[in-house]
């Protein structure tokens, strides 16, 4: 499963590289600023680069910080680092613009890779590497996570390979690791940690599990105290009203609904409805990590701002996207596509997935003749209009990518053109013969249920 992993995850980063637009996101840039900030001032305020470099700032106790958690101010504190021994300008706009696209372009690709392995170990090849296609492509991991270094794309990574490590043979205590540092670097995604014991727990290695955690924990602890002198909320907006603000919004609206923009992922709540009805230990494991997804849903769902502000769809629900994509492999390998009609809804929704994220990793953050959807009114200001479906941001960014391309249809085409090739040969290495396929019918067993022996050993 190795190669396959390693060609979809060089698919990705061609793709994701190919339109080689630089921009500074607000967002982003303090994960670098951060950890240029340790390495060259030995503290985590970032009093020096206010005015250099636009990035969203807190003053505490007279001094700035960022919002974001210190996470992928750790990944990126010694490339920085080394950066800075080489005599650059980190606090440039052009080293933050090209480091922030690199490393984003990475983190994303990696994540990928382990999506497929984690896939593999629920499902048969086939079904693990489509579902891993509309990750990589159909969702805002591409639009999105790796555009910049944003904290979504490490954080995609790292509860992929925590997915991963729980998920092979009896599963493993680094699992603790990879999803505590994940939390770190975004807090929500301790949820998935904590349904994490679950699995521990039946493995017989529940404590051994959260100490391989804890080391992300006292980071964590160590850095507020050091830096605000104790505990510091990391998301703001949180209200306790009932129904949540975003508990619709998140999922249709048309400028910030998940499946308005990756519609292909409904075979993921499909998969994990599935496996609260199967019975064996991945069927198990879908099921808790289904968990995880709800509660971080219902998290976003409880903002006042559950939009996210200046992003491309569905940012926040970004977080879930590699324990919905376990979920879609599993619709797959458990009878989701043995009609034709759910065949044929997958590829039109897959099909309109890839679409829209590839316009939106190309052509949505520049203005256009003036206008930007989420600035020119700020989104912030006037969140009404996620809810218009005269003027969705989508169409907005999808009608520029037809009447205005410029220059970056070229290589974006040609990038997206050499993923598909990487892809098709991704699928080639598998070996499925027809006939073999056709009685696998993508990975089902008679009546749509497959025995997890043969899923999970004869078929890898």
């Amino acid at each position: 499963m190795r190669p396959i992993a390693l060609l979809l995850a060089s698919a990705a980063i061609i793709a994701y590289a190919s339109n080689f637009l630089l921009h500074v996101e607000g967002d982003a840039a303090p994960n670098i600023l951060t950890a240029a900030s340790w390495v060259a001032q030995g503290n985590a305020d970032l009093d020096e680069f206010v005015g250099r470099v636009p990035f969203d700032v807190q003053y505490v106790g007279g001094h700035a910080y960022p919002y974001t958690p210190p996470g992928v101010a750790v990944l990126t504190v010694i490339p920085v680092g080394l950066a800075i021994a080489a005599g650059a300008d980190v606090a440039s706009l052009e080293f933050v613009a090209l480091f922030g696209k690199v490393a984003g372009v990475a983190a994303a690709g990696l994540s990928v890779a382990f999506v497929f392995l984690a896939c593999a170990l629920v499902a048969r090849p086939r079904a693990a590497l489509l579902a891993t296609v509309g990750y990589a492509f159909g969702t805002t991991v591409w639009s999105i996570s790796a555009q910049q270094i944003w904290m979504h794309g490490p954080a995609q990574l790292f509860v992929a390979l925590g997915a991963y490590l729980l998920l092979r043979g009896r599963g493993s205590t680094r699992a603790g690791f990879a999803l505590g540092f994940a939390a770190l670097i975004r807090p929500v995604e301790a949820f998935v940690a904590a349904l994490g014991i679950l699995r521990a727990r039946r493995g017989g290695y529940a404590l051994r599990y959260v100490l391989w955690g804890f080391p992300a924990a006292a980071f964590l602890a160590t850095y507020y105290v050091l830096a605000f002198g104790g505990p510091r909320q990391s998301y703001a907006g949180l209200t306790w009203s009932l129904p949540p603000p975003g508990w619709l919004g998140l999922l249709v609206s048309p400028s910030r609904g998940l499946f308005v923009y990756s519609p292909f992922l409904v075979f993921g709540v499909a998969g994990f409805a599935m496996a609260w009805r199967a019975r064996d230990e991945s069927a198990r494991t879908v099921r808790d990590l289904s968990l995880a997804t709800f509660a971080i849903y219902a998290t976003y769902a409880l903002f006042d701002g559950w939009f996210g502000g200046w992003a491309y769809g569905p940012r926040y629900l970004g977080d879930a996207l590699p324990l919905l994509t376990l979920g879609a492999a599993f619709a797959f390998d458990r009878g989701a596509l043995r009609m034709i009609a759910s065949r044929v809804a997958l590829a039109a929704t897959l099909a309109w997935s890839v679409a829209i994220n590839f316009a939106g990793a190309g052509w949505y953050y520049f203005f256009w003749n003036g206008y930007h959807w989420d600035v020119t009114p700020s989104i912030d200001l006037t969140s009404y209009r996620v809810w218009d479906w005269s003027d969705p941001q989508w169409w907005f960014v999808v009608r520029r990518m037809f009447e205005d391309p410029g220059w970056t249809l070229v290589p974006a085409v040609i990038g997206a053109l050499a993923a598909a090739f990487l892809v098709w040969r991704a699928y080639a290495r598998l070996g499925l013969r027809p006939a073999a396929e056709h009685e696998a019918g993508l990975g089902l067993a008679e009546g749509g249920y497959l025995d997890p022996a043969t899923s999970l050993n004869a078929h890898r």
